[in-house]
């Protein structure tokens, strides 16, 4: 069940759009939660008896969702109501998974999502290999026929280079030589792809897990697969296929216009952030944005590529603030986990992934999407159980 959450979204995605794939994966979700009902349960009981922190959370929620009931806005209406729903239950779920599977749950993760970007790679092949020489390559990047934007390969591509580094340095499953092929096939597609907000995600990444860990062995365990990731990234100025590079540098040096620079971001948060200002209180529902947008625009947008513009477009400052409780508090725990010098180099990197995962939503729809919202979830229910631990009274916070 959890192995067609995590990879048929992906695969809808080359017949329904953004909207349609995550209402697909929350049904996906709910099976999955209905297999670990009791799971479920217990770790969500603990959750709100344990963290004062999480029950505010949830009343700053109850509220705002008491708002959208005054204001009329149509919630049972929406479809993505139901996937904010399903959420908290699906993380609970993931949690009480992961401490029963242990260790296994993790690689079990690791290669169902591998598998699947690598078989969503081969459709993007054969799409290039039997597109007419009349037609433009760079139709791929606003119409490939999987990922609905090459944008949201990217989202997978941040993913998979940072767990890869978790088989490399932990685990043996995988050859030398082939792990250091496959860093070089994510730098191919990475720099061919030319994503911005994939190349800053790594980028703090890396920061992180060596600033961090800089006097752990990790240090030069990085060295090889990062060679090999830009021998691959080389490789893609030795071919012909340098189009999407070049025509991301056509915007990205246009320092007359920040707004182009920004891919039209600047315009969009801008345009978004002075509606919240008519309702700011409780924002404006479910896919606020969404609906928003198709009446001030005819633009083809579901998201403003920022997660807390998103947040105050749907739930307003008060929902915003719940959420913002509940990602601070995962913030901290990864930063806390980052500076334990005793901790296991899984969890320091997955702590380091997540953090750099916030930055990438900054500037994308990293939360909005349900292909790389629910590998974030389930990296999150990893961490949390690392950081937690069973005893003959229940469940139990570690000590520092």
């Amino acid at each position: 069940m959890l192995a067609a959450v995590v990879a048929l979204p992906l695969y809808a995605t080359t017949s329904v759009g953004s909207v349609e794939t995550n209402l697909l994966t929350a049904y996906l979700q709910l099976g999955f939660i209905g297999l670990l009902i009791p799971e479920m349960a217990r770790e969500a009981r603990f959750s709100l008896t344990s963290s004062p922190t999480l029950r505010l959370a949830t009343f700053l929620l109850l509220i705002t969702i008491v708002g959208w009931m005054l204001n009329f806005i149509p919630v049972s209406e929406r479809s993505r109501s139901i996937v904010y729903a399903v959420q908290p239950f699906f993380l609970a779920a993931a949690i009480g998974w992961f401490r029963a599977v242990e260790g296994r749950g993790l690689r079990f993760i690791f290669w169902v999502k591998l598998l699947s970007v690598l078989g969503a790679l081969l459709v993007l092949a054969h799409f290039l290999a039997i597109l007419p020489e009349s037609a433009s390559k760079l139709a791929i990047k606003s119409d490939p026929p999987i990922y609905r934007h090459l944008r949201h390969l990217n989202y997978d591509l941040a993913m998979i280079f940072a767990l890869s580094f978790i088989y490399w340095v932990a685990y043996s499953r995988l050859s030398q030589s082939l792990n250091l092929s496959l860093f070089a096939l994510l730098g191919f597609v990475s720099v061919w792809s030319a994503g911005r907000g994939q190349f800053l995600s790594m980028g703090v990444f890396l920061f992180l897990v060596l600033a961090f860990r800089v006097r752990s062995p990790l240090e030069p365990a990085l060295r090889k697969p990062l060679l090999a990731f830009l021998a691959g990234g080389a490789a893609v100025f030795l071919t012909d296929a340098t189009y999407l590079l070049n025509n991301t540098w056509e915007y990205s040096s246009d320092l007359g216009s920040l707004n182009r620079v920004s891919a039209s971001r600047l315009h969009i948060w801008a345009q978004s952030l002075q509606q919240v200002g008519h309702s700011w209180m409780f924002g404006f529902g479910p896919d606020g944005f969404l609906h928003w947008w198709i009446t001030a625009s005819s633009a083809n947008l579901v998201q403003p590529h920022n997660f807390i513009v998103q947040w105050l477009m749907e739930f307003g400052v008060i929902g915003t603030a719940g959420l913002m409780l509940c990602l601070g508090s995962l913030m901290l725990l990864c930063i806390r986990i980052l500076r334990r010098r005793h901790e296991d180099t899984p969890t320091a990197i997955i702590a380091a992934l997540l953090i750099s995962t916030v930055a990438f939503a900054l500037v994308d729809g990293n939360f909005y999407h349900s292909i790389p919202f629910t590998m974030t979830l389930l990296l999150s229910a990893y961490v949390i159980v690392k950081s937690t631990k069973i005893s003959t009274h229940g469940i139990q916070s570690k000590s520092a």
